[in-house]
């Protein structure tokens, strides 16, 4: 699934925006000229700004702005032959979104009825912070990363709201635990090892929106966890990066994974961070990285030193 996507402007006849600098410049007017294909049949007064879609009036996509980053990232995964089709089918799916949407507020209140559907989803703390208190509820997974309790729908993910669970009788543990659970039983994650470089990764996939909660259970995978934790990325919602620490060899591989999980990052869709961890003992422990003169600089905390020492004194005593 992972792919890279690359900056291309070989074609200036129209210009290409920031926010969809992957697309080359035919790519993105087919881009375009689908989103607004898919607007006029409708009849409706819309306006595209800055990779935001903004309807002037209710509708039954059930909003009036729309960011596109997501489409735009999902259609530069296809064929441009394809775009209007993946643009079509993203918004009719959006409608039935909708529809259903109002028939499960009917029965939010009624827990044995949603108890299927309640799931936890990892995302980056600026969502979190785009959103008010009383639309999420949210607890801290990583620095920069958090876990949010959710609806699992059919056709989409819904944020629960602290008003909703109040019905419930539940506490926020409980609530977790059963969100995690229904996620593991009913969302497979495609785990397999890969070399990439210089060295050989785990790679958690999947096409659905919880390929990064393989982490929140890594601890049961002793595959890819080694005698001093192991390197994990959640890049975007649709893939995990682990790297089991055994010897020294983890400082070349934290580079080419630094690397990795910046362009699946930039890639997306569902982007969540670019950020490395450390997992050791049950704790996330970010490891800083900056670029500074075209060059990435690599800041490791205390704790992480210590532990690559100590993998350093135990390869000279054999």
């Amino acid at each position: 699934m992972f792919s890279f996507f690359k900056k291309n402007k070989e074609d200036s006849s129209i210009e290409v925006p920031e926010w969809a600098s992957f697309f080359t410049s035919d790519e993105y007017s087919v881009f375009i000229k689908a989103v607004r294909s898919y607007f006029d049949k409708l009849n409706l007064r819309y306006t595209i700004d800055d990779g935001v879609v903004i309807v002037d009036k209710e509708n039954d996509l059930g909003f009036n702005k729309l960011g596109l980053q997501n489409l735009s990232q999902k259609c530069k995964q296809n064929d441009i032959k394809d775009y209007e089709s993946v643009v079509t089918d993203h918004f009719e799916t959006m409608i039935r979104i909708h529809k259903f949407g109002k028939e499960f507020e009917e029965i939010v209140s009624d827990f044995e009825k949603v108890e299927k559907y309640i799931g936890v989803r990892l995302h980056d703390v600026e969502y979190a912070a785009n959103l008010k208190k009383e639309n999420m509820i949210v607890r801290e997974f990583a620095e920069g990363v958090v876990a949010m309790l959710v609806f699992d729908l059919p056709e989409s993910v819904m944020n629960i709201k602290p008003e909703q669970i109040e019905p419930w009788g539940k506490t926020i543990d409980e609530l977790y635990e059963i969100g995690k659970r229904n996620i593991k039983q009913n969302c497979a994650v495609n785990l397999f090892e890969e070399k990439v470089g210089d060295h050989k990764f785990w790679f958690a996939e999947a096409d659905h929106f919880y390929a990064t909660n393989f982490v929140m259970d890594i601890q049961d995978y002793p595959q890819v966890v080694g005698k001093k934790g192991s390197l994990i990325s959640v890049p975007n919602r649709h893939i995990a990066l682990i790297y089991p620490i055994h010897d020294l060899e983890v400082v070349g591989a934290l580079n080419n994974m630094l690397y990795l999980t910046s362009r699946m990052y930039e890639d997306g869709p569902g982007s969540i961070t670019d950020r490395v961890y450390w997992y050791n003992d049950g704790a996330f422990i970010n490891i800083p990285h900056r670029i500074e003169n075209e060059k990435r600089v690599i800041a490791p905390p205390d704790v992480f030193i210590d532990a690559l020492n100590e993998l350093g004194e135990a390869g000279n005593k054999k």
